[in-house]
């Protein structure tokens, strides 16, 4: 059968526990913890980003129902994922500070190679190490936001007298621009939070707060996450690789070859593809969580002259050459398409107009 997808499998779970299975059996299947703490546990090993987010949902209603998760449990939960939070901030920090020099010219070059890049680079193009830093710090803004937003949502099920459109309301306020709004509801989230917890969760969430005043935390409440100066942190292709998607991989055993370039970078196919698309003005402000999902997909064909290059269904990016395309009826109808170009845009949205 068809692969479901994990949210859609987490929601049906959540419906059949809260809508559908008889009461003796949810006593029976939990009988050595409520509920909310078996789905508080599970949801520590989930990685998909919505099904996380479908089973905090669920929490957040069941919380509103009076069912809540145990403070200890929750507790434990919140510095798991403040913990996270903070090694990422420093693999962030740590890529920001990587200089281009710090690469010699012969791994430049095999660097390029690895990525799908002209070896040769030509006047004012990116150096292959500035393209693996600027999409890998795209990758790990990205992951950090939901993570930030996860941190979130455990700090609500840990408040007093907050609902799940209370919830969603503040993040919105917490995402915005607005620094008087934003504190404000800090402020709320901050009486409504036990002080040990607080002390450490409002740093985090707080978006205008730098990052070298997030990375305090480290000498406040996580010191094992300690680093003598300049040092790589060690668990960056983990960091990476928790996301179980293929560009996380890719980046992490990047990211630990860049730490000490010994040998030849790692293979990364899926990085290459990547790039290709994301250098398209089409896919270009896409996520890269959704631009990895079409790499995957993405195959490179050689095409001749007079060949058919697209299909319905299809979309090209010209690589090489040059497209012409030729309407059925009438010669003077014909449209070109260059190098990044993508040839009919829709094609992989709609097969028919």
């Amino acid at each position: 059968g068809s692969a479901v997808a994990p949210a859609t499998a987490m929601r049906g779970l959540l419906a059949f526990l809260f809508e559908d299975s008889p009461q003796e059996l949810r006593v029976r299947c939990f009988a050595d913890e409520s509920l909310p703490d078996a789905l508080l546990r599970l949801g520590g090993a989930l990685h998909e980003p919505d099904a996380v987010q479908e089973l905090l949902d669920a929490l957040l209603h069941l919380l509103e129902r009076g069912e809540r998760c145990s403070a200890g449990r929750l507790e434990a939960e919140l510095r798991e994922q403040a913990h996270t939070l903070l090694r990422g901030y420093l693999v962030q920090q740590w890529l920001s500070q990587l200089k281009d020099s710090a690469l010699p010219h012969a791994q430049s070059v095999e660097l390029a190679v690895a990525l799908g890049l002209p070896p040769a680079l030509s006047e004012g193009a990116k150096r292959p190490l500035s393209v693996v830093r600027e999409l890998s710090l795209t990758y790990a803004a990205e992951r950090l936001y939901l993570q930030r937003l996860r941190l979130f949502k455990l700090s609500m099920l840990s408040a007093r007298g907050l609902t799940l459109g209370k919830t969603l309301a503040a993040w919105k306020v917490l995402r915005s621009d607005d620094v008087k709004t934003q504190s404000a509801a800090l402020e709320v989230l901050e009486s409504s939070l036990d002080g040990q917890l607080s002390s450490f969760v409002l740093p985090l969430l707080n978006t205008q707060s730098a990052l070298e005043r997030k990375l305090r935390l480290v000498e406040s409440h996580f010191v094992k996450l300690r680093l003598p100066a300049g040092s790589a942190p060690p668990w960056m292709r983990e960091w990476f690789a928790a996301s179980l998607e293929p560009l996380g991989a890719a980046l992490g055993a990047l990211a630990l070859w860049l730490s000490l370039p010994e040998g030849a970078p790692p293979a990364a196919p899926v990085l290459a593809h990547v790039l290709v698309l994301r250098g398209a003005p089409l896919f270009h402000n896409l996520l890269t969580l959704h631009v990895t999902a079409l790499a995957t997909r993405a195959r490179e064909r050689r095409v001749r002259a007079g060949e058919r290059v697209c299909s319905a269904g299809e979309t090209c990016l010209v690589l090489e050459g040059c497209v012409v395309v030729r309407r059925a009826h009438g010669a003077a109808e014909r449209e070109e398409y260059r190098v990044g170009d993508a040839v009919q845009q829709l094609g992989c949205i709609y097969k028919k107009l």
